[in-house]
């Protein structure tokens, strides 16, 4: 049996200015069914090669596969579709699968807009996919479909999803297939070198109300380091990588794990081989503040930092537990350990005013990190944050939600103008930077480095990919009245997912209303536990698990949405 794996050929001018990203998800779909026997796998990367629909077509007819696969996040997912329906055209018997986050939560609109997939995977792939090819070897499609943990599919007019599927508890058994990607075609344009982005933890133990990754893994799982290491001295021996991303959301968030990573890199002399960059929390940076020279000697050099906004407020719509002042710290302490800084802004939410817009560039400049990023904010559809925003959404076209267009229609701001005061900050930043920054300031591999994520973005620039700025039309401020997004206005939501989502925030609502009843309850208790401690305690003594543990009532800092952190493995 063939199956045939497809990334979707979605740009957006956003984190691929950079370079080609390997898709990461097919290493580790095809790794598992190697592993299960499955060994007749083909892999084609629509995106990097910039295939057409017809191109597309001839290959999926050339390969003549019994299994079309693919994956989308929420802007690619048109695309994804795409390729599942070319896949029906040109042999109706071919199974049609689509997974990946976007996938997950909105089956029910996929579904709806795409009758002709047949399966949705939902979560994590590895054992889904196993447990759907075998039936489909063994002559059991679609009869057995509904006993397939981890499914949505169409019955008729009815979309049906099985039972939820367990997560992957065993990630160390996980065994990625990197052999199928066209290696020669990865490269990161900062270095010229080979890019790679393997999977050291899945899930994240917060809650930020802007996120999916804590819904979609459900629970957090760390690798063991040396397996991890394992992974990367593969991919630097056999295919020459000699810069990795750790696709981890927040790679820190186990510092003892984080630190034995560390020091297996050191300890195989791979930091001599081989770079790397993380995204992080400001929170950890500032914990680890001593430790960072260490993770700069196992070869970490770039931090994406999470900084997200420069007003307060807007960390606070974020459930950002972290303040102004934080992320000043956390860049210079990153800069002191030699290591480059990204600092990460999220603009374009409906309090968006020029007065904000110019904040953020004034903090960039204050904070001077070695690189800024301004990213349109992007309500995926299956966040809290999404529901809460309400009638603010007025645009459902997905292929849009990619952070370089602005979905959210500020209520001072026209989007255009919007658009023009972000690339003003652009402008301004990397000017100053390229004049008296990057080829003055540092030598060696610093000042190379620099350079080269400038010649990224000079590249994006003269080409008119970064942020989309050929496909809208944006030639400069005087063009901000007649930048034009192409948003598909006929796209809505379904009514199938619209019921789901309805039905969701009561539960949600449920779920509140039953979580203050317990705090309240819980309070209640608390108070009369400590009336009584007073009453038995001799005076000027005190008592309790807070002076037994003084870090027992110290709140935990997370990334949002709340106090609570997992806890750390032994």
């Amino acid at each position: 049996m063939r199956i045939m794996l497809i990334h979707p050929n979605y740009h957006s001018g956003g984190a691929e200015i950079a370079g080609n990203w390997p898709p990461a998800w097919v290493a580790y779909i095809a790794g598992s069914l190697k592993g299960a026997g499955f060994t007749d796998i083909v892999f084609v990367d629509a995106m990097t090669n910039h295939l057409s629909d017809e191109a597309l077509r001839a290959e999926i007819a050339r390969v003549d596969p019994d299994i079309v696969g693919t994956t989308a996040i929420t802007p690619s997912i048109y695309k994804a579709e795409r390729v599942l329906e070319i896949a029906k055209e040109v042999n109706p018997q071919i199974v049609t699968i689509i997974g990946g986050v976007h996938a997950t939560f909105m089956y029910k609109q996929v579904l709806s807009e795409a009758p002709w997939i047949d399966a949705v995977v939902r979560g994590e792939g590895e054992e889904i996919i196993v447990d759907l090819c075998t039936a489909v070897l063994n002559g059991r499609w679609p009869a057995d479909r509904n006993a397939i943990r981890g499914l949505a599919f169409r019955e008729g007019d009815t979309i049906v999803a099985s039972p939820a599927a367990p997560t992957v508890k065993n990630v160390d058994a996980i065994s990625p297939d990197w052999s199928l990607l066209e290696w020669e075609k990865y490269v990161y344009i900062p270095l010229g070198v080979r890019v790679a982005i393997p999977n050291m933890a899945r899930g994240c133990p917060f809650t930020c109300t802007f996120c999916s990754q804590w819904k979609f893994w459900r629970d957090y799982r760390v690798r063991e380091p040396k397996k991890v290491v394992d992974e990367i001295e593969g991919l630097v021996r056999d295919h020459q990588v000699g810069f990795f991303i750790l696709a981890d959301e927040e790679p820190t968030i186990n510092k003892k794990k984080f630190m034995a990573f560390c020091r297996e890199l050191i300890d195989r002399g791979l930091p001599d081989k081989v770079k790397w960059g993380i995204n992080t929390r400001v929170t950890d940076i500032l914990r680890d503040i001593d430790d960072l020279k260490f993770y700069r000697e196992a070869g970490l050099v770039h931090v994406s930092l999470g900084t997200e906004a420069a007003a307060q407020m807007k960390l606070d719509r974020f459930n950002k537990e972290t303040t102004i002042d934080d992320n000043r710290r956390a860049i210079q302490a990153l800069r002191d350990a030699d290591i480059f800084v990204e600092a990460q802004f999220i603009v374009g939410l409906e309090n968006e005013t020029a007065e904000t817009l110019e904040e953020t560039y004034r903090m960039a400049r204050d904070w001077d990190p070695d690189l800024a990023n301004w990213s349109m904010y992007t309500p995926w559809p299956y966040t809290p944050l999404f529901q809460d925003l309400g009638d603010k959404v007025e645009i459902y076209d997905f292929e849009k939600y990619n952070f370089v267009t602005p979905i959210i229609k500020p209520d001072a701001l026209e989007r255009g103008e919007l658009l023009d005061r972000v690339m003003n900050n652009y402008r301004r930043f990397y000017m100053k930077k390229a004049l008296f920054d990057y080829p003055w300031k540092g030598k060696g591999f610093r000042r190379r480095y620099l350079l080269g994520c400038l010649k990224a973005f000079l590249k994006a620039g003269f080409q008119r990919t970064f942020y989309d700025l050929g496909k809208v039309n944006y030639w400069g401020p005087q063009s901000k009245g007649k930048v034009d997004f192409h948003f598909d206005e006929t796209r809505r939501i379904a009514p199938a997912q619209a019921d789901d989502w309805e039905a969701a925030a009561e539960r949600a609502a449920a779920h509140r209303k039953a979580k203050q009843s317990a705090a309240l309850r819980e309070r209640a208790a608390v108070a009369k536990a400590a009336r009584a401690d007073v009453r038995e305690t001799a005076p000027g003594v005190l008592s309790g698990p807070e002076m037994d543990d003084p870090a027992a009532s110290a709140p935990v800092m997370a990334c949002g949405g709340g106090k609570q952190q997992l806890a750390q493995e032994a």
